[in-house]
């Protein structure tokens, strides 16, 4: 290097700004706040002039008197996990899916539930068992306990009936059978008749839909119906049969009840199996209920079925009238409805679509049986 090129590299290094040092804040461990540190803050007051309660004080009150706790604290859903159940499940009670949802519902909300085929030695499986609740599903009343009663008098009885179409007529008649506590219809128009023949009481609540029998799907073409009618024929119902005719000059009509082979324009339809039935209402354009019950409307809603119903036939128990299906009072009513609906599709797919939804959640087998499970422990 040259002695010129030396002497300007040693005079940049002279005048080079030197670096500066990096200065390290040490981290600060958070103060320890003890009691007397510490500050509580309110938010401020709120001034109530012009605010009401939205719920009125109980008749008899003042609003100054203080409110006192009841002497027995309400029984709550949640007091049924402190019971045993025992459940005994009849041969005509229903299919095996139908009892696997109930065994299912019950374990959710009970103790514990021993399932029992009513052919095995009842009196042995109390005495092992030891459950706070006797269940019987089906149609057999004459169990033979009533010469034990008072050995079994801490024992809830309960008898849920498969009387959809029928009353029973053997209810409690036997002197030798068991005295039932609760005695459960699915067709509240039963209610009255068993009142008469039994000290028990009556109460209506239906099984939940099955979604393993009641679901949506695609009909075959040839079970497809523009009306599916629903009931016994009888001649009061010509006149509606005539405004049917009217408001669907074209359409295809299938009834499923009796005394439908003779009429006109009207093919009947002997469901064989639960299979059958379920084509048979997603199939329908249209269903019209005579007469019927609240279990085959809920069935109906599991299929994502349009109901029409006769007013009166205690539908809306369960489901609600507008919203769940459309209710009709006479002929003329019944023919302008099936005229809007069928020029409205969008809105029979609303009432529809609600009525599938609430069969899953407020009518379905598990909420159905917290009816069941309420009725206990309110009369508990």
């Amino acid at each position: 290097m040259k002695k010129n090129e030396k002497s300007a590299s040693s005079l940049h290094k002279k005048t080079a700004v030197p670096r500066r040092k990096r200065t390290v804040t040490k981290k600060q461990s958070p103060a320890k706040l003890t009691t007397a540190s510490k500050v509580l803050s309110f938010p401020p007051k709120i001034s109530n002039s012009g605010v009401q309660l939205n719920h009125p004080l109980p008749e008899n009150r003042s609003s100054a008197a203080p409110l006192t706790p009841p002497n027995k604290p309400p029984f709550s859903i949640r007091d049924a996990k402190k019971l045993r159940l025992l459940l005994l499940w009849e041969y005509d009670a229903g299919l095996p899916s139908t009892e696997i949802r109930f065994i299912q519902s019950l374990r959710m909300l009970f103790k514990e539930v021993f399932p029992l085929k009513i052919e095995d030695n009842l009196v042995n499986a109390i005495t092992l068992y030891q459950p706070d609740v006797l269940l019987v599903v089906g149609n057999r009343t004459n169990l033979p306990l009533a010469g034990q009663a008072s050995y079994y008098k801490d024992l809830k009885t309960v008898l849920w009936l498969q009387d959809v179409y029928g009353p029973l007529s053997h209810l409690n008649t036997n002197p030798d059978s068991l005295v039932w506590d609760y005695v459960i219809t699915q067709n509240p128009r039963h209610i009255y008749t068993y009142q008469k023949t039994t000290t028990s009481k009556v109460v209506y609540i239906p099984f939940g839909p099955d979604p393993e029998l009641f679901a949506p799907e695609k009909a075959p073409a040839h079970i497809q119906s523009d009306l599916l009618l629903l009931g016994d024929y009888e001649p009061r119902l010509h006149p509606y049969l005539e405004a049917l005719c009217e408001s669907s000059p074209d359409g295809r009509i299938i009834a499923i009840g009796d005394n439908w082979r003779d009429i006109p324009r009207v093919e009947p339809w002997i469901p064989e199996t639960s299979n059958d039935i379920k084509q048979l209402y997603n199939g329908a354009d249209i269903i019209i209920s005579f007469g019927g019950n609240d279990r085959r409307g809920l069935d109906i809603a599991a299929c994502g079925g349009f109901l029409l119903a006769e007013h009166g036939v205690n539908q809306d128990n369960y489901m609600i009238p507008g919203e769940d299906f459309v209710s009709f009072h006479s002929p003329e009513e019944l023919g302008s409805h099936v005229t809007y609906y069928k020029e409205h599709p969008e809105e029979k797919r609303k009432i529809s679509s609600r009525a599938l939804v609430r069969s899953e959640f407020d009518y379905s087998f598990f909420h159905l049986i917290m009816d069941f499970t309420n009725t206990l422990l309110e009369g508990k």
